[in-house]
């Protein structure tokens, strides 16, 4: 009997986009079972050294999935990042000198998404970052001019006489939460649990639990439960008021005071 073909695989590259099917995979057996599992062994050998990254600078929980694209950059020598159970990651994790990231399990990280803490960072189990998710609970660069002149060089290694400081503060964001794409969260920002990012909203404010915002700056739209009552209530009060005014402009058409 004729061996069945192996299925071909759904992506053109094991680099591809989420939304191209491009995988994530869990960590190899050892670094030779790496390059058998890909046609060119030097994507095996990538896919080997970017679980090196992040068990050399991260707890990791069971059954980690990453793609051959995702990033994990620590300035601590400390390992100031942990990671739960089930995670698929795409993105970017950075942590700065005496930054923490903590992300809980079954949390998803999209492509091109970046976190960076300065501060801290937490993430509950659940969430949802679709990709293009920029985290920042920093300014990444000082608000003065020449303390933003003074960081860049010494981006740079070039000598400067100026301090800097750049601004910090946590970022909470709860369980089952969800944060559309390109969204971006900025410092001090807390997200109750299951709050809705939309696409492309800039958030720089509280989020409350099972809130929708969407927006720049983001803006509630809808809440769930406890507050559905409430949300009904100024639908209502819109429908009344656009109501009085088509009757109004109905008036006015026919010479009568409404």
């Amino acid at each position: 009997m004729a061996k069945k073909p192996a299925a071909k695989p759904l992506y053109l590259t094991p680099h591809d986009h989420a939304f191209g099917s491009g995988p994530v995979f869990m960590k190899p057996a050892s670094l030779e079972a790496a390059r058998d599992q890909f046609p060119r062994p030097e994507d095996g050998e990538l896919l080997w050294r970017v679980f090196e990254a992040f068990e050399d600078s991260a707890i990791v929980g069971e059954r980690l999935r990453l793609s051959l694209n995702a990033r994990l950059v620590s300035k601590n020598a400390q390992k100031r990042v942990t990671i739960g159970d089930d995670c698929a990651i795409r993105g970017m994790i950075r942590c700065e000198k005496g930054g923490s990231v903590t992300i809980g399990s079954t949390v998803y990280i999209g492509d091109g998404t970046i976190i960076n803490a300065q501060s801290a960072i937490s993430i509950g189990d659940f969430t949802l970052l679709a990709h293009g998710v920029q985290i920042f609970d920093n300014n990444s660069h000082p608000v003065d001019a020449l303390e933003r002149e003074a960081h860049f060089k010494s981006i740079l290694g070039l000598p400067h006489d100026q301090g800097f400081h750049v601004a910090s503060r946590p970022v909470t964001i709860g369980r089952r939460s969800w944060i559309g794409f390109n969204a971006a969260i900025m410092k001090g920002v807390v997200i109750g649990d299951e709050g809705i990012v939309a696409a492309g909203a800039i958030v720089v404010h509280d989020v409350p639990a099972k809130a929708v915002v969407a927006g720049n700056p983001a803006q509630i739209v809808k809440q769930f439960d406890g507050a559905v009552a409430q949300s009904r209530a100024a639908t209502l009060r819109r429908f009344r008021w656009a109501r009085r005014a088509v009757m109004r402009l109905a008036g006015k058409a026919r010479g009568i005071r409404v």
